[in-house]
């Protein structure tokens, strides 16, 4: 689900309101002195004259009520810049999973538009790889400055994982927030960037923000747990910083599924339906099982 927040104006309140009256629904709360909803999308202004826009068409709806998204600046700081954060291989059987961050500041969003940065779900096996190791020698050769913090969870450990929280979205949000972490450490000593400031977090969104707090304040006992700024799905295809996580985020996945077809003399497959999955398992044995695949997809229970 998409959220939009902004601080209105007394006029900007009242054209609002005017357009929106015919839609309006029940306030849900004491705070509030304007709610309604329109294009299946929840809109809420409260006393303070902040506006919350909440659901699948928020982009439309903004438009209707011409509220433009510009770009966030900071008086002290100067323009934000995103720290975007995305996962790969929770739907697939073989394999771990590999969280990835990745602070992207403003001034180098464009140079990593030329080496080809989009939404990974665009580009192949191939180009990842190709692309991940070129962002990689510009990084080494200082031809751009950007910081990544990924964690990677192997198979086995992540079975030990789930035996212990029962829960996938469990295991996301703690390898997000250790991902997360990494970065702000290493910007930790620039001072011209300013976390909540002029650089801000993107989560490519798995679950609400209430949950992902709640998963994190349940198992996080002796780590700092992470500001995200912004939960929204298919951020890959909307935040530069986020398509380049996803991108070395699969380019590692890549290799941990290589080293695992290494392991076993055969390639395995990507996903969970591939007939062979069954096949290539079921000649592993439930013994090894937990050294290569995600025990708690229900391809186990079918094994013979």
């Amino acid at each position: 689900m998409v959220t939009f927040t902004k601080q209105l104006t007394p006029k900007q309140f009242n054209f609002i309101k005017s357009k929106l009256n015919k839609y309006k629904i029940q306030a849900t709360t004491e705070h509030m002195v304007f709610a309604a909803q329109y294009l299946g999308t929840k809109i809420f202004i409260y006393k303070t004259l902040k506006i919350l826009v909440q659901g699948k068409n928020v982009e439309k709806v903004l438009e209707y009520l011409t509220i433009k998204k510009v770009a966030k600046t900071d008086d002290q700081y100067g323009e934000v810049s995103y720290i975007g954060c995305d996962e790969v291989g929770t739907g697939d059987y073989f394999g771990g999973i590999v969280c990835v961050a990745c602070f992207v500041p403003k001034k180098e969003e464009e140079i990593l538009k030329r080496i080809g940065i989009v939404d990974s779900k665009k580009l192949t096996d191939n180009e990842i790889l190709k692309i991940s190791k070129k962002v990689a020698e510009l990084q080494k050769t200082k031809k751009l400055h950007i910081e990544v913090g990924f964690y990677s969870v192997e198979p086995r450990k992540y079975n030990k994982l789930y035996k212990e929280y029962k829960n996938a979205n469990i295991i996301k949000a703690v390898c997000h927030n250790k991902s997360i972490n990494d970065v702000f450490v290493k910007l930790s000593e620039d001072k011209s960037y300013k976390i909540g400031k002029n650089v801000n977090v993107v989560l490519d969104q798995f679950v609400n923000k209430t949950k992902y707090y709640e998963y994190l304040n349940k198992v996080c006992k002796s780590e700092p747990i992470s500001q995200i700024d912004i939960f929204e799905t298919k951020a890959e295809s909307k935040y530069i910083s986020v398509a380049l996580a996803s991108i070395i985020a699969r380019s590692i996945f890549i290799k941990q599924m290589e080293k695992i077809s290494d392991d076993l003399g055969i390639k395995v497959p990507f996903g969970a339906t591939d007939p062979k999955i069954k096949k290539i398992a079921s000649q592993i044995g439930k013994i090894y099982l937990d050294r290569y695949v995600k025990l708690h997809f229900k391809t186990t229970n079918e094994l013979n």
